[in-house]
C-alpha cells in the first residue's frame, strides 16, 4: 500500500516547475488579448470567427485547469506543507482573475437573438459546441452587466469564500475526545465492531461540534443570506432555480423525486430493524448506523483483492471499460496510501483532456474502502472517456456526474453476490448494497429537506439561531428514521454542521438521490438488454456535458419527467430488502420469536 502513490508529472514535473508559472502568465496575456479583440463584438461574429474564439477559450481554459489541477492535487497529499498551501491559494486567485477577463463572452452571447443564434448553430461548423452555446443562453436573464459581474466576482472572496474557508479550517482543526483526535479519526471509529467505541466516538464528536456550534451557525446563516441576496439581484425566484438550470433539471422533477423517496422511508426503518436483529441489539442507536455486519470473509479487503474484484466486475460486462480501469492501477494515477497531512475523503479529479484523471482516497483495507475505490474508478472511467469533448464540455450535467461511480459500486456488489458461497456472505453483501442506497438515496433526500427548510426560513424570517437549526435538522431526521428504527440521541441535533455541501454547494445533495435511482434503473436495463446495453452506456459516458440528460437517457427508455423510473428503483430496493430479511430468518430463526439482547 505504501507504493500506491500518484505521479503528477503528466501535469507538471514538480511544484517548482517553471512551466506552471509560465502557463498562467501565458493564459493571462492571451485572455487580455481576447478581451481586447472580441469584447463588445460577439454579436457581430460570423460562424468561422465564433469557432475561432471558442477554440481559443478552450485552449486558455485547458491551461488554467492544468495549473489548478496540479496545485490542488499537490496540496491534497500534504496539507501541512505551507508551500503547497500557498501554491494552491495563489493558483486559485490567478485563475479567478484570468477567467474574469473572459466573462464578456457569456454575457454578450446571451444578447444574441434566438433567431441569430439558431442561424449560427445551423450546419456542421459549430455543431460540436451546440449544447454549450445553448446552455449559456439559458442564464441570460440572470446575468448582470460586465462591470457588475466583475464586482460580484471580486467581492466573492469576502462574501462567500472567506466563510467557506473558515468552515473548512474549523472542521480541519477540530480536536475530538481526551486524545485530541482529528475528526476523521473519530468518524472512523463509528465503523468499529465494538459498540462502546462507537458510542464514545459519537459522544466525543457531538461535544466537539457543540463547542463551535454558534460559529458554524453564523457561517451557515451568512452563506444562506448571501445566496438570498445574490438570487434577488440575479432575478431567481426560488433558491433552487439556479441549481436546476445548471443541472438541466426542473423544480417539478425535484419535487416528485423528494415526495416519492420520502414516502418510502419505511424501507430505511425496516432495514435498521433488520440490522438490529442481525447485531443482536434491541435498541439500535444513531451511533450504530455504521456498525459492521459480521462477515469473516470481508472483515478485511486488501488492495489487491479490491482491485481484482473491481476489474473482474467490469470485465464481466465491458472488457474495454475494464481496460480503462486497469490503467489506473497499472500507472501512477492513484494516491491511496495513508500519510500525515493528507486530506480525508476520496475523489476522482478529471484534470484536463490532454492528460487523464487522478484518483485520491485513504485506503484502510476495509470493505467500505473497496466500495469507495470502486466508486472513484467509475468516476475515473467516465472522466477518461469524456475527455474528447474538450475542457468546456467534458463535465456531465450533475444528475449524470455520479452515474458511472454508483454503477461501478453496484457492479462490484452484483459480481460478489453472484460469487457468494454462503448465505452469510450473501446477507452481508445485500446489507452493504442497502446501506449504500440508504446513504446515497434516502439520507440525501433528508439532507435536501433540511436545506430547503433552512433557505426557506431565512428568506421568510431572517437569520436562524443554533437552536432553530438543530430543531429543523432533528425534524427531518425523525421523519427519516421514524423514531422507531434508530434512537436519535440529543447530541445528534448539531450534526448538520458535518455536511460540507450545505456550506459549499447549496441545492446539490438531491442529485445523489437522483443518480442512485437512475443507476438502479440502468442496472435493470443491463439485465433486460444484455450485450446491447454496453455500447449505449459507453456513448452516455463519452458524451460528457455535450447534450442534455434527457437525450442521453432516451436509448434506455428512461424519462426524467416520468416518475416510473423512481418507483422502479424503490421497488428494486424493496425486493433486495425482502431477500435480506428471508436469509436473516433462516440464519437467526430465534430472533423472530425472542427479543434480542444488547451486546
Amino acid at each position: 500500500m505504501s507504493k500506491v502513490q500518484w505521479d503528477l508529472s503528466d501535469l507538471y514535473n514538480s511544484a517548482d516547475d517553471h512551466k506552471l508559472g509560465h502557463d498562467l502568465q501565458e493564459a493571462k496575456t492571451w485572455a487580455r488579448k481576447l478581451e481586447g479583440k472580441y469584447a463588445s463584438r460577439v454579436r457581430l461574429l460570423n460562424k468561422t470567427e465564433l469557432l475561432t474564439l471558442l477554440g481559443e477559450l478552450e485552449s486558455i481554459e485547458e491551461k488554467l485547469q492544468r495549473a489548478l489541477s496540479f496545485a490542488y492535487l499537490n496540496f491534497a497529499t500534504q496539507t501541512d506543507n505551507p508551500s503547497a498551501w500557498h501554491l494552491w491559494q495563489k493558483s486559485r486567485e490567478d485563475v479567478s482573475q484570468i477567467r474574469e477577463k473572459l466573462d464578456f463572452f457569456a454575457i454578450e452571447w446571451g444578447y444574441v437573438s434566438e433567431e441569430q443564434a439558431g442561424t449560427m448553430l445551423s450546419g456542421e461548423l459549430l455543431e460540436f459546441f451546440g449544447h454549450y452555446l445553448g446552455s449559456q443562453k439559458k442564464f441570460h436573464n440572470h446575468r448582470l452587466s460586465l462591470s457588475e459581474e466583475k464586482i460580484l466576482s471580486r467581492t466573492r472572496i469576502s462574501r462567500e469564500k472567506a466563510w467557506q474557508d473558515l468552515y473548512e479550517d474549523m472542521i480541519g482543526d477540530m480536536k475530538v475526545g481526551i486524545d485530541n483526535n482529528a475528526l476523521s479519526q473519530s468518524m472512523h471509529k463509528l465503523f468499529r465492531p465494538e459498540r462502546s467505541e462507537r458510542q464514545l466516538a459519537f459522544q466525543d464528536i457531538s461535544t466537539a461540534i457543540d463547542k463551535d456550534l454558534h460559529v458554524h451557525s453564523h457561517i451557515l446563516n451568512s452563506l444562506v443570506t448571501n445566496k438570498k441576496e445574490i438570487d434577488r439581484i440575479r432575478n431567481y425566484t426560488d433558491w433552487l432555480e439556479e441549481r436546476n438550470l445548471k443541472d438541466e433539471t426542473n423544480v417539478d422533477l425535484v419535487r416528485v423525486l423528494v415526495d416519492c423517496v420520502s414516502s418510502r422511508y419505511d424501507i430505511v426503518q425496516m432495514y435498521y430493524q433488520l440490522k438490529g436483529k442481525i447485531l443482536g441489539l434491541e435498541d439500535l442507536s444513531v451511533f450504530d448506523r455504521y456498525a459492521p455486519i459480521p462477515s469473516p470473509k470481508y472483515s478485511e479487503v486488501p488492495w489487491s483483492q479490491a482491485r481484482d474484484n473491481i476489474l473482474a466486475s467490469w470485465r464481466d460486462i465491458a472488457p474495454y471499460l475494464a481496460e480503462i480501469a486497469d490503467q489506473f492501477f497499472e500507472k501512477p494515477w492513484i494516491h491511496a496510501c495513508l500519510k500525515p497531512g493528507k486530506l480525508p475523503g476520496a475523489f476522482s479529479h478529471p484534470t484536463i483532456p490532454k492528460a487523464h484523471p487522478y484518483i485520491f482516497l485513504n485506503f484502510k483495507a476495509t470493505f467500505h474502502d473497496s466500495l469507495t475505490l470502486a466508486h472513484e474508478i467509475g468516476h475515473g472511467i467516465h472522466q477518461y472517456l469524456s475527455r474528447e469533448r474538450g475542457p468546456l464540455q467534458s463535465q456531465p450535467a450533475t444528475p449524470l456526474a455520479e452515474i458511472a461511480s454508483i454503477f461501478s459500486e453496484m457492479l462490484m456488489l452484483r459480481y460478489l453476490q453472484d460469487q457468494a458461497q454462503s448465505e452469510q456472505d450473501r446477507l452481508f453483501l445485500y446489507c452493504q448494497q442497502i446501506e449504500q442506497s440508504i446513504q446515497t438515496l434516502f439520507r440525501q433526500v433528508s439532507l435536501h429537506l433540511f436545506e430547503d427548510l433552512v433557505h426557506s426560513n431565512v428568506r421568510k424570517k431572517g437569520r436562524l439561531d443554533s437552536y432553530t437549526l438543530n430543531e429543523l435538522w432533528m425534524s427531518v431526521q425523525r421523519d427519516l428514521f421514524f423514531g422507531q428504527s434508530l434512537i436519535l440521541q440529543d447530541g445528534y441535533s448539531s450534526w448538520w454542521t458535518l455536511v460540507p455541501h450545505f456550506f459549499h454547494f447549496p441545492g446539490y445533495v438531491h442529485n445523489y438521490a437522483l443518480s442512485e435511482l437512475l443507476v438502479l434503473a440502468l442496472i435493470n436495463r443491463l439485465e433486460e438488454m444484455g450485450s446491447s446495453f454496453i455500447p449505449l452506456f459507453q456513448q452516455l459516458l463519452c458524451a460528457g456535458g455535450s447534450t442534455t440528460p434527457e437525450q442521453l437517457l432516451k436509448p434506455f427508455h428512461i424519462d426524467l419527467n416520468d416518475p416510473s423510473f423512481i418507483n422502479e428503483g424503490l421497488n428494486f430496493l424493496d425486493d433486495l430488502l425482502a431477500k435480506a430479511m428471508t436469509i436473516q430468518k433462516r440464519l437467526q430463526p430465534e430472533t423472530n420469536n425472542t427479543t434480542p439482547t444488547d451486546t
